[in-house]
C-alpha cells in the first residue's frame, strides 16, 4: 500500500491526537493516588497536619473514619516525640479510648468542639486493656501522644489546640 505524504501526515496527526486523548482520560480518571488509596503510608501522609497545643508544635495524623478510629495506634511500634494521632468525631460525646493491641504507653487528651482540653489521661498503658478511658466531660476530638507529652509540655485543662 502506497500512501501519499498527505495521507501519512493525517494518520500521524490522528494517532497523536488519540494518544493525547487516551493519556488525559487516564490522567483524570485514574489518578496515581487512587492506586494506593488503601495504603497506610499514603493515607498517613495525606492526613498529616501541623498543629499547636498549648504552646507546643507537633505533627498530627488525622483519623476521621470509623475504621481509622477503631484501629488507632494498634499494632504500631511507637509514636515519635512531637507527633500525635488526632481523632475527629461527628458529635460531642464521652468518646472512650482503649489500649487494644497497643505496644507502648500514651497520653490521651480530650478536646471539645472549640478545641480546648476538657480532660486527659497520662501514661495509659497497654496492660490496661480492656479498660476503656473516658473523659469527665463530653468531647469532640481526641489526641493521642507519646506518654509523658502532657506534663513535659506543661499542658493543662482549657489549653487550646489549633490545626494549621
Amino acid at each position: 500500500m502506497n500512501l501519499s505524504k498527505a495521507d501519512r501526515l493525517i494518520i500521524l496527526a490522528t494517532k497523536t491526537i488519540l494518544g493525547f486523548v487516551v493519556f488525559f482520560v487516564f490522567l483524570y480518571t485514574v489518578p496515581i493516588y487512587k492506586q494506593f488509596k488503601n495504603s497506610d503510608i499514603v493515607l498517613a501522609f495525606m492526613n498529616q497536619k501541623n498543629a499547636v497545643i498549648g504552646e507546643t508544635a507537633l505533627k498530627v495524623e488525622i483519623v476521621d473514619t470509623l475504621q481509622e478510629r477503631a484501629k488507632g495506634l494498634s499494632g504500631r511500634d511507637n509514636l515519635k516525640q512531637k507527633e500525635g494521632l488526632f481523632f475527629v468525631f461527628e458529635e460531642d460525646d464521652y468518646h472512650g479510648i482503649w489500649m487494644k493491641d497497643m505496644n507502648f504507653s500514651i497520653d490521651i487528651i480530650w478536646l471539645d468542639s472549640t478545641m480546648q482540653i476538657v480532660d486527659y489521661k497520662e501514661n495509659a498503658s497497654p496492660d490496661s486493656y480492656p479498660k476503656v478511658f473516658k473523659p469527665q466531660k463530653k468531647s469532640r476530638y481526641v489526641l493521642e501522644v507519646p506518654a509523658g507529652f502532657f506534663s513535659e509540655n506543661n499542658l493543662k485543662l482549657y489549653d487550646e489546640m489549633t490545626i494549621l
